[in-house]
């Protein structure tokens, strides 16, 4: 782990925290050099960036094209 979490030992029904990082953000790419096991806080630092580019690109592409935030009077 990237910030030294150590998993303790889980109560039944509780999840862990560990979960698994495609590095390059393709998640169809499962070479073992592209995975990384992170905890929850560490993965979400990974992807933050993709994260922005695809929430930009979702607004950008269906959601302003529907109704755009700026208006232009003439």
């Amino acid at each position: 782990m990237r910030c030294g979490w150590v998993e303790p030992p889980l109560a039944k029904g509780q999840r862990s925290r560990i979960q698994i990082a495609h590095l390059d953000g393709d998640v169809w790419n499962d070479a073992p050099e592209n995975l990384e096991c992170l905890c929850d806080g560490c993965h979400k630092k990974n992807d933050y960036h993709q994260w922005c580019r695809r929430c930009w690109e979702t607004r950008s592409l269906k959601k302003d094209q529907k109704r755009p935030l700026l208006v232009v009077v003439a």
